[in-house]
């Protein structure tokens, strides 16, 4: 119940004389809880594998860690699965692409990347001993390296190829052999040189020339599409050609050659085409080594997920004979096989025993000679339902061993908060390993106490952007996504208590291909009714069937099918184009709905960014127009509402990025904590106190670096006591009795490293304004 205006007045000029006269306390920066604290990561994937004669394996890619040990984008692991502690290259960048090895036992590594040492090496390093980068040997690319070879001897040279425009201290395009020595470039080789990039090198058994694949369409000035022979000694192109053809090829697809492999007198080619020598050949082939190319009868036919192109990307050839398949594709030769299979040379059918049942690409392969082991590196997740971040070894019939070498990538993000049916949180956003070990897929929970709970592990296959959770314990997913677990979720998804992905109710929004579909918000009502907004022009179980008209803004049932009913108030932006709702609040009656977002109508009526609804869809005088994007919308009370975005005024008031607004009226408070950047989350306690997070590093004039407690106070309407800064940007907040989680991209909150999701004490509020009411309004 609100406090008498006159009575609650005066009490607050008494506070703010006793504030005046007395000592002025220091912000202090409360530390985190010491739970969660977890290591959130986007899953790190393998572009290249090298097998040392010990058996050693060296490993390269994207990564920043391996099973949570600190690794920038190559390691090595020992034979019998373990990390090597004692080498480390560390080559920090965008990753490493290719990896070969000269008969010294010399590691040349190229990608795009830049190391330590002064001066940095970038892009192409040789390592020597313990994993030591050479600093006497730099060529220096400009652009990244995707493929290597080096020739046998005391002083090999060494062939690269990839986008670069200069290496070696010369200007060579794409394509370079370089001395072993010196690593300058050999003006002459390839003569003429190549016109486009260049992702495979392999060299003939013959020992006098190279096969090269790429994305070219001369080589050595004669014509050669994506794929060609050159002679190592003149660096003339020679006649054998495959004549590969793209005509048919799907638009979306990037055509290229980009595998290679030899067996006997045949050379393997993989890549994204569709045909060699005339011959029907969609990304895999076989092609004779002699003088002239002869294609081979060899012809396992790939199909790509819904029919999209599919696209070989590693080949490598086991010790009975057997062809490893690798790349993104859903079927090899009628067969289904997710992104690798095993191919009989002799005949092009699959391997029916073997089958990895991998949930991602594969970009590397690598047998080990006389096993039937091979390795395996790509942009996986699983191998047969068992964890195996980016990197696995596979057995006689594709079943995962038990060495484990988890990869993770950067740091992972929430975007996306709610509290569990339980006590736990649920956090949502774009993550894909917990602490190295537990697999996480753009969705978690935690327990009540702040662990991670283990038996609660659904899927998306993109990002989490919005929850809600109920009181059965369901939870409700909005985002990028179009798969859950291994259901098709078009944006929309009801997760059961249990963690399962609930069958039956089955909505989701969709858009166009111009413009694909998001969902931003979820709102639960009082009454059980879920509100939905986002970027979408209908909701329904299939975008034909079932689909209903609605732009970006729905009410969905939260039981059955979870159909749509006829709560439809349009957003739009422009005269006819979908907008994009950021927020939903709904008034604890359930009366009314606030949305905020991108767009400058709602049911055909003018509003700009901001609009309020009533329960039976009918559009609300109320009009504060906002000038620029709202992001985060907060109730406080019955009347009035904390409103946080992009804005520059609001109301018809200059307020920047966050505004303290009546409910009923147009009317903004005179309250202005000024930021000096955008808000992007706002939370209040259940004991009234509201939180801002945002991009922000000040606030009422003091610094506050992402997160600030706001106070009901126009003098001082940030809270001097409490400054929890974020090394990062917070995205979501979460506020319960006494605490507040923080999710985001970060990597310190309060003093303490966190990476993505922390709680933080939240100190009790000011009673006499928790209720919403507002003097000044």
């Amino acid at each position: 119940m609100s406090i008498h205006p006159v009575i609650g007045l005066v009490l607050r000029l008494a506070c703010v004389c006793l504030l005046l006269g007395g000592t002025q306390v220091r912000a202090q920066a409360p530390a985190p809880f010491p739970l969660p604290d977890l290591d959130l990561r986007t899953n790190g994937q393998v572009h290249a594998m090298l097998l040392q004669p010990d058996l050693r394996l060296i490993i390269a890619g994207s990564f920043t860690q391996v099973n949570g040990v600190e690794r920038h984008n190559i390691a090595r692991l020992l034979p019998s699965g373990l990390l090597d502690p004692g080498w480390n290259p560390d080559l920090p960048g965008e990753g490493i692409y290719a990896l070969a090895r000269d008969s010294e036992g010399r590691i040349y590594a190229g990608g795009s990347f830049s190391g330590t040492g002064n001066p940095v090496r970038m892009n192409l390093v040789r390592i020597v001993g313990s994993g030591v980068v050479d600093s006497s040997w730099a060529p220096q690319p400009d652009g990244p390296v995707h493929a290597l070879a080096v020739e046998s001897g005391e002083n090999p040279r060494v062939y690269a190829g990839g986008t670069f425009q200069e290496i070696g201290g010369l200007a060579q395009r794409y394509l370079a052999r370089l001395d072993g020595t010196t690593a300058q470039t050999d003006l002459f080789w390839p003569a003429a040189g190549t016109d486009g990039p260049v992702y495979a090198l392999l060299f003939a058994q013959d020992d006098t020339s190279i096969f090269i694949g790429g994305r070219f369409s001369t080589m050595a000035a004669h014509q050669r599409r994506f794929l060609a022979r050159v002679d190592l000694n003149t660096g003339i192109t020679r006649g054998w050609n495959a004549h590969i053809d793209i005509a048919g090829i799907d638009p979306m697809a990037v055509p290229g050659v980009y595998a290679l492999a030899q067996s006997g007198s045949s050379l393997l080619v993989g890549g994204a085409f569709r045909q060699m020598d005339g011959l029907s050949r969609r990304g895999l082939g076989s092609v004779g080594t002699g003088d002239t190319a002869v294609v081979s009868s060899w012809a396992p036919q790939l199909v790509g997920e819904f029919d999209t192109e599919p696209e070989v990307r590693a080949l490598g050839v086991d010790s009975n004979g057997g062809v490893i398949v690798a790349g993104q594709f859903a079927s090899v030769a009628s067969t289904t096989r997710n992104n690798i299979a095993r191919v009989f040379l002799g005949s092009s059918a699959v391997d029916l025993q073997w089958d990895a049942g991998l949930d991602g690409a594969v970009h590397a392969v690598e047998p080990v000679a006389g096993t039937s082991v091979v390795f395996i590196g790509g942009r996986f997740e699983n191998a047969n339902g068992q964890l195996r971040m980016g990197h696995a070894a596979l057995n006689h019939v594709g079943q995962p061993l038990d060495r484990v070498a988890n990869l993770g990538g950067d740091a992972g993000q929430v975007y996306a908060l709610a509290r569990h049916a339980d006590g736990g949180v649920v956090a949502g956003g774009e993550f894909n390993l917990v602490n190295g070990q537990h697999g996480r897929r753009n969705i978690l929970k935690l327990l009540p106490n702040g662990n991670l709970d283990l038996a609660w592990s659904p899927r998306f296959n993109r990002p989490v952007l919005a929850l809600a959770a109920a009181a059965d314990g369901a939870v409700f997913a909005g985002g990028a996504f179009n798969r859950a677990n291994d259901l098709m979720r078009m944006r929309l998804a009801r997760i059961t208590a249990s963690g399962g992905i609930d069958p039956t109710w089955n909505q989701g929004a969709w858009g166009g291909s111009i413009s694909p579909s998001q969902v931003n918000a979820l709102a639960l009502a009082h009454n059980g009714a879920l509100y939905v907004g986002g970027h979408f022009t209908g909701i329904g179980p299939s975008m034909i069937i079932g689909n209903v008209p609605r732009n970006s803004l729905a009410r969905l049932s939260t039981t059955g099918v979870g159909t749509a009913d006829s709560w439809a108030p349009a957003v739009n932006e422009g005269s006819a184009a979908a907008g994009t709702v950021r927020s939903i609040a709904v008034s604890a009656d359930g009366e009314w709905v606030f949305v905020g977002g991108l767009f400058t109508s709602v049911a055909g009526q003018n509003r700009s960014n901001i609009a309020k609804i009533s329960s039976t869809g009918v559009l609300d005088g109320w009009h504060p127009a906002a000038n620029g994007e709202v992001r985060a919308l907060q109730l406080t009370g019955t009347s009035s509402i904390h409103v946080g975005g992009f804005f520059q005024s609001i109301g018809g008031q200059n307020r920047s990025y966050l505004a303290r607004l009546s409910t009923n009226v147009e009317v903004v408070s005179n309250w202005n904590p000024a930021p000096n950047n955008p808000v992007l989350a706002l939370a209040r306690t259940s004991d009234g106190a509201v939180f801002a997070a945002g991009l922000f590093t000040q606030m009422g004039g003091q610094p506050r670096a992402g997160l600030a407690r706001l106070l009901a106070s126009i003098i001082d309407p940030v809270d001097m006591n409490w400054n929890a800064g974020v090394t990062g940007i917070p995205y979501a907040l979460l506020a319960g009795t006494g605490d507040l989680h923080v999710g985001g991209y970060y990597f310190e909150v309060g003093g303490q490293p966190r990476l993505g999701l922390a709680r933080l004490p939240a100190p009790l509020a000011d009673r006499i304004f928790s209720d919403g009411f507002d003097p000044y309004i």
